[in-house]
């Protein structure tokens, strides 16, 4: 049950938890496409960099949300005796999901990222385009 204090609560309170939550999937997915979109244009134009670049500007985003995410955490406070179900349990809950899920992308976005500095993108079957 919804009460008036919660509802008041969700206005200004809940977008930074959200983007803690989502924003690293997004960002990720982003990073993903855009990188795959990025290709032939940085083979054609011998711009490997802006690959790097993209990866950097998706690694920022992340890591700011998970910085975001511990800051409601660390505000939300840290003790135990919370009303179960009640808003300060449920803005404990998603700050703690948003740092572990930008942990979680950001290690993600590093291990994608090795491959543009080992292999060449610009390569099909040995033999560049």
């Amino acid at each position: 049950m919804i009460t008036t204090t919660d509802h008041a609560d969700a206005g200004g309170r809940l977008l930074p938890l959200w983007f803690a939550v989502l924003g690293p999937p997004v960002i990720w997915a982003a990073r993903f496409v855009l990188n795959y979109a990025l290709v032939p244009y940085t083979c054609a134009a011998d711009a490997v960099l802006l690959l790097q670049l993209v990866t950097v500007v998706a690694l920022l985003g992340v890591a700011w949300a998970g910085l975001v995410g511990w800051s409601r955490w660390r505000r939300a406070g840290r003790s135990t005796q919370v009303e179960f179900g009640g808003a300060e349990a449920r803005a404990r809950f998603m700050a703690l999901v948003g740092v572990l899920g930008s942990g979680l992308f950001f290690a993600v976005i590093v291990a994608e990222a090795l491959a543009i500095f080992f292999i060449p993108p610009c390569q099909t079957g040995g033999a560049p385009l």
